[in-house]
């Protein structure tokens, strides 16, 4: 301690033996040089951020970080706008957001972003006791300090889902120890996956990770995200997963006039940071760098005129490796070492047109990967990747019909970089609010066999598929024929928020109605047109075969005079053996025309199945084609080449008469 007070008083004395004019010259070396950057609590994902940047783009007095400890993303952009010494904040998305709407509609003139971040997961730790963040209602809940992100994202998320807790306000160290203590009930923390402070947990402490629900509002704001077992190993086990929420990171700037000093320094750090990303991303660096992506965008919101001047010359001059590398070889090529600059100009743009060409990964993501139809759609975009000149056909998404884990792929393959989508929403406002992303990474989406929902078209620049209204008209034409007087009718569909499907059931009641009707999924048949659905339906299988011919079995028992069964999709049909079962004691009602049997999809079973007698008439789609064209535009769209908004597929509508030469191949 004596020696380091020696050494402090020396340093002193020698600032205090300078001129007046040298002392000055220190005062601006070392100001016009320090960044000072606000982050959250210390044990926050912002922090340790803010502290590898203070490690990494050390300059000495040229460039110098200064983390400040603050006190949460709300109260950070603040103090962006007025305390002194704060140049720039890492803060949460959603509080850009509510600062805008609830205390500044101005606010996006007056902070810029100097780029997106990482995402923050939103964590519910809770007693053992407690199952479902319903379980919250009326218990003791930690919401963190108040000017908080995590408070204000706390509230957002509470007040979305109806659920009034008793809240207190500890910071979060001293918040797990109440937990462990009993003397509250759960704690709410938004922080980078893994929390520093949730190592030290034990799985024999009786607390557990709590589960979000998403709401087509949270999801108007946050992402879908996930805990695992490698997370937290102390919580979850092997294998084990629990859904929750994400919000966007933020690097946020005031936005300083072009000619002030803090406009220099600010812009001389967005260079080193900008350049210095791949060590950040580096061991020993916090691993949420891994998934900053500079040219993110930030909808709503100005970048800060530097950085996006610095993006733009990146491109256009492609400031990176490769271009050494270029003039490495060059220059020990005894052709074109004299070559003028011109020409190596023009050579160097050859060779990136080259580079951007090959080796393009698009992703085909579909509703469920264990299904015939989706194996179709996978056959046509590998025939694609087999045409296409270094394209890969990436064939990803859940085992079995699962929104949330759709969303996720769909997430990390936008975290991953991957050059474009094709998607079938399982549920279009939760991919609608993933998609989101992609848009901001400029990554083309298409989506195909399902879309998005109209307001949410903008997210896509092109559906495949088929035109899923008149898959509905054609299955009700062909029950129509059938039962001419109507009669009683049960739908059976795939997932209650898939667009597509409920645009099919829109069109098999309007048609079957006579009349039409506002919206998805059209107006449930009380009569209209003669037509009844009855009690139990429609039917919602989530694409699961097994659950599709059970269900059938059950309403075609229950209901023996029952006039016409419908499955937009084929699924009952996916497995022939079970579904031969069900409906064979049916068979002389369905050879008659006194149970109507008619069925989306003409897969090679489910022809088989018509030939046999077994349903009366089929409206297939063209999965092969989707697939196929799907790679097809997403490659045009990453060429600038203009594609229509929607490339209808047709439809094949086959009965016992044309069984024959029904299909086009």
């Amino acid at each position: 301690m004596k020696v380091w007070r020696f050494l402090g008083a020396c340093i002193a004395l020698t600032v205090l033996s300078l001129s007046a004019t040298a002392q000055q010259r220190i005062v601006e070396e070392i100001n016009q040089g320090t960044v000072g950057v606000i982050a959250g609590g210390i044990d926050g994902t912002s922090m340790r951020a803010a502290s590898d940047l203070a490690s990494v783009l050390d300059r000495g007095n040229e460039l110098r970080v200064l983390p400040i400890q603050g006190k949460g993303s709300v109260q950070a952009i603040t103090d962006i706008l007025f305390l002194r010494g704060i140049d720039i904040g890492i803060v949460q998305s959603d509080a850009l957001a509510f600062a805008q709407r609830e205390q500044n509609p101005d606010l996006p003139a007056l902070i810029h972003y100097i780029t997106r971040l990482y995402n923050e997961e939103f964590h519910i730790l809770a007693r053992d006791d407690i199952q479902t963040i319903v379980d919250l209602r009326g218990k003791r809940v930690n919401v963190g300090r108040p000017g908080s992100g995590t408070e204000m994202t706390a509230n957002i998320v509470l007040d979305a889902l109806n659920i009034d807790v008793e809240r207190t306000a500890f910071d979060h160290s001293l918040a797990l120890e109440k937990l462990r203590n009993a003397e509250i009930d759960a704690l709410l923390y938004v922080v980078g996956k893994p929390a520093r402070l949730f190592e030290s947990i034990g799985a024999d402490e009786g607390l557990r990770l709590i589960p979000v629900d998403y709401t087509p509002e949270l999801l108007d704001t946050y992402l879908p995200s996930r805990f695992t077992g490698e997370d937290y190993p102390g919580l979850l086990g092997s294998g084990a997963q629990v859904d929750t929420l994400a919000v966007g990171a933020v690097m946020a700037v005031y936005n300083w006039d072009s000619e002030s000093y803090r406009h220099t320094k600010v812009s001389r750090f967005i260079d080193a940071f900008f350049r210095e990303l791949p060590a950040l991303q580096q061991a020993p660096r916090h691993p949420k760098w891994r998934e900053v992506n500079l040219t993110a965008q930030l909808p709503g919101w100005n970048r800060f005129p530097p950085a996006d001047e610095w993006l733009k010359q990146a491109i256009v001059a492609n400031r990176s490796p490769l271009r050494n590398q270029f003039e490495e070889f060059v220059s020990e090529s005894t052709e074109l070492a004299s070559a003028p600059t011109e020409v190596r100009d023009s050579l160097f743009e050859e060779f990136i047109q080259w580079q951007n060409s090959r080796d393009l990964t698009f992703a085909l993501v579909p509703k469920a990967v264990n299904s015939p139809f989706f194996d179709l759609a996978r056959d046509g975009c590998k025939q694609a990747e087999s045409d296409l000149e270094a394209v890969e056909c990436l064939y990803i998404g859940p085992g079995e019909h699962t929104e949330q884990e759709q969303a996720q792929i769909v997430q990390d393959l936008i975290d991953r970089g991957i050059d474009g989508i094709a998607v079938s929403p399982s549920n279009a406002p939760l991919m609608a609010a993933v998609l989101q992303r992609a848009e901001a990474a400029n990554i083309p989406v298409v989506t195909w066999d399902s879309d998005l929902l109209a307001e949410d078209a903008p997210l896509r620049q092109a559906y495949v598929g088929t035109d899923n209204y008149q898959i509905g008209v054609s299955l009700a034409e062909l029950t129509k024929a059938l039962k001419p007087e109507g009669g009683s009718i049960c739908i059976q569909s795939g997932g209650a928020e898939a667009a597509n499907l409920n645009e099919r059931m829109q069109g098999i009641r309007d048609t079957l109605a006579g009349a039409q009707s506002a919206a998805a999924p059209g107006a449930r048949l009380e009569g209209q047109g003669g037509w009844t659905e009855i009690a139990d339906c429609p039917l919602f299988t989530n694409d699961d075969a097994a659950v599709a011919v059970q269900q059938m079995g059950e309403i075609l028992g229950a209901n023996p005079d029952l006039d016409a069964f419908v499955p937009t999709g084929g699924w009952p049909q996916f497995v022939p053996g079970a579904y031969r079962q069900i409906v064979s004691p049916y068979q002389d009602r369905i050879a008659s025309g006194d149970l109507a049997i008619v069925v989306a999809d003409t897969l090679p079973m489910q022809m088989d199945l018509l030939g046999e007698g077994l349903s009366l008439g089929q409206v297939g789609q063209r999965p092969y084609e989707m697939g196929y064209r799907a790679m097809l535009l997403l490659k045009d769209l990453l060429e600038g080449k203009p594609v229509d908004e929607a490339v209808f597929t047709g439809l094949d509508v086959c009965t016992p008469d044309n069984l024959d030469s029904c299909l086009s191949g």
